[in-house]
C-alpha cells in the first residue's frame, strides 16, 4: 500500500476542482522531487503552481484567518522560468492540520499579473504570500510589495471555479 502524503490531499483540492469544472488535459512539472510537486500545465495552456500552508491563525481582534506561504528563493526562481513558457497561477490552499476542519479551508488563486504585485519573483530573499479572510467576505492576498490594505488583492472565494482554461 502506497502512502498517502499532505501534499497528495492537498494538491488532490485543486486538481479535482479544476477537473470537474474543465475536464483539461493536465501534466505535472516535475520541479523538486524529493518535495512535493507543485506545478501542473493544463490543456498545454496555462500553469497552475500549487503551495499550501496548514498553519491558518485565527485572529482575536478583527475576526479573520490569515495563512503565510513562503516562497523560497529557489521557488521563485522555479515560477520565474515557468511564466517563461506559459501563463502561471499561484494556487494556494489554506487549511488547518485537523481534517475535520475542512471546511473551513480556502483557495485562493493569485492571476499572473497579479503575482508581480505581490512579490518579487527576481528576489534572492523569500518572499512571502499572505492570504486572509474574514466571514462572508472576498479573500484578500498581499505580500511584500501590496501590503497596506488599499493596495491588497481582493480575490473572489470561487476563482478556481471560475478559471477558464483555453482548450477546456
Amino acid at each position: 500500500m502506497s502512502q498517502v502524503r499532505e501534499f497528495h490531499l492537498l494538491h488532490g483540492i485543486v486538481l479535482t476542482k479544476v477537473l470537474r469544472n474543465n475536464n483539461p488535459t493536465i501534466r505535472l512539472v516535475e520541479t523538486d522531487t524529493s518535495n512535493a510537486w507543485a506545478a501542473y500545465i493544463l490543456n498545454d495552456a496555462i500553469i497552475i503552481y500549487v503551495k499550501y500552508s496548514l498553519v491558518g491563525k485565527k485572529t482575536q481582534r478583527v475576526e479573520k484567518t490569515v495563512w503565510k506561504f513562503p516562497f523560497q528563493p529557489s521557488e521563485l526562481g522555479k515560477i520565474k522560468e515557468l511564466r517563461k513558457s506559459h501563463d502561471a497561477y499561484l494556487t494556494l490552499v489554506g487549511g488547518f492540520p485537523n481534517i475535520d476542519d475542512a471546511k473551513l479551508m480556502e483557495i485562493c488563486v493569485i492571476e499572473p499579473d497579479e503575482i508581480d504585485k505581490c512579490m518579487d519573483v527576481n528576489s534572492d530573499k523569500t518572499q512571502t504570500i499572505t492570504v486572509e479572510v474574514r466571514p462572508g467576505e472576498s479573500l484578500r492576498a498581499y505580500g511584500p510589495k501590496n501590503f497596506s490594505d488599499r493596495d491588497k488583492i481582493i480575490v473572489s472565494r470561487n476563482r478556481l471555479d471560475a478559471l477558464v482554461i483555453p482548450g477546456s
